[in-house]
């Protein structure tokens, strides 16, 4: 009888056949044996990952990647997962809402219509591609963007929070810094106002900047850098000089004689156009300062109506939790209405 061995995979068997096999059935019996061909367990290969976290989070966003679990723009616009994600389709949402308040302006309504207009919209396709109703939805929608473009217009001159008391406005906030500016460039612009009521040649006595007298442009740029006791002193002084030295002071006559000019003098001009006192402001506002043209302009405005309609919670918008924490919320709406916001 004949003897065959079988080897595979590092592994042999020998079998006794009382005939012959033919090919085929060799490897069916080898099958029995060792098992098929392609029944080899292989071990899954762990994933590496070649991007950093940030750029591979960029090209995931750009869809550039087969990252497990990456997720696109379109992913992120359709079924927003977590607050990031929510946040990002709300700004994608954005720039709609803009464009509402500019056709809003351009037809010479408030822009705040438009922009509710918009967002009633947006929120009636997300409904009615979720399967619930447009209506509702668009009118939500309208509610909160109105509610929150208030509120942030309200943030320019104070929003008032019922019981917690109120939110200051950025515009009294940064009232210092804007004195100080106007205080900085007054000077300068008042100085050029008086120049030709000067001498030519003039000099100021100014004990309070320099020992030996001063042209007037050196004195006023000395003034504008000082603050506090020292800055009113030295303005007191200046306009003692700019009155004493002004050419209206003595007028000659036909007959040579000399008469007194019309007032004011250049002194009493100076000192109506420029500050009584220059203090450096606070942190607190300068800082309200430097944001209060983009917190209170309309890109701010569009993104809040946006962020408001995206949900905290299932059926639970974040401008609706706003709204019921703080009920007077709604009168940052009422005081944009009725003032008409415009671009």
């Amino acid at each position: 009888m004949p003897t065959y061995t079988l080897e595979r995979g590092g592994k042999t068997a020998t079998l006794t056949s009382p005939r012959e096999l033919k090919p085929d059935e060799l490897s069916t019996v080898s099958g029995q044996y060792f098992g098929s061909a392609g029944s080899e367990s292989k071990k899954a290969e762990p994933y590496s990952d070649p991007y950093s976290p940030v750029t591979g989070g960029i090209l995931d966003t750009l869809g550039m990647t087969k990252r497990p679990g990456a997720r696109t723009p379109l992913d992120v616009a359709l079924s927003p997962k977590g607050v990031p994600e929510h946040i990002a389709r709300g700004m994608m949402a954005a720039p709609a809402i803009y464009f509402g308040g500019l056709a809003a302006g351009a037809a010479g309504a408030p822009a705040l219509a438009g922009e509710m207009a918009a967002s009633g919209l947006i929120g009636a396709a997300e409904a009615k591609k979720q399967g619930e109703s447009p209506g509702r939805a668009a009118l939500t929608d309208a509610a909160l963007a109105g509610l929150t473009g208030g509120a942030v217009t309200g943030l320019n001159k104070g929003l008032p929070l019922g019981k917690l008391g109120s939110i200051p406005g950025v515009e009294a906030l940064g009232k210092p810094a804007r004195a100080f500016e106007w205080a900085t460039e007054a000077p300068k612009k008042m100085l050029q106002a008086i120049k030709d009521r000067l001498p030519k040649a003039a000099f100021v006595n100014v004990p309070s900047l320099s020992k030996s007298p001063m042209n007037p442009v050196d004195a006023v740029k000395k003034l504008t850098e000082l603050t506090g006791m020292e800055y009113k002193q030295a303005r007191a002084e200046i306009i003692s000089e700019f009155n004493r030295l002004d050419i209206q002071q003595w007028i000659a006559t036909a007959t040579g004689e000399f008469v007194k000019g019309p007032k004011p003098y250049a002194g009493s001009v100076f000192k109506a156009g420029t500050s009584k006192a220059r203090f450096e402001p606070s942190t607190t506002a300068k800082v309200a300062e430097a944001v209060r043209p983009a917190l209170t302009g309309p890109a701010a405005r569009s993104s809040g109506e946006a962020l408001a309609t995206e949900p905290v919670a299932p059926g639970v918008p974040a401008g609706g939790v706003a709204a019921m924490a703080f009920p007077d919320y709604i009168l940052g709406a009422g005081r944009a209405i009725k003032e008409g916001i415009s671009r």
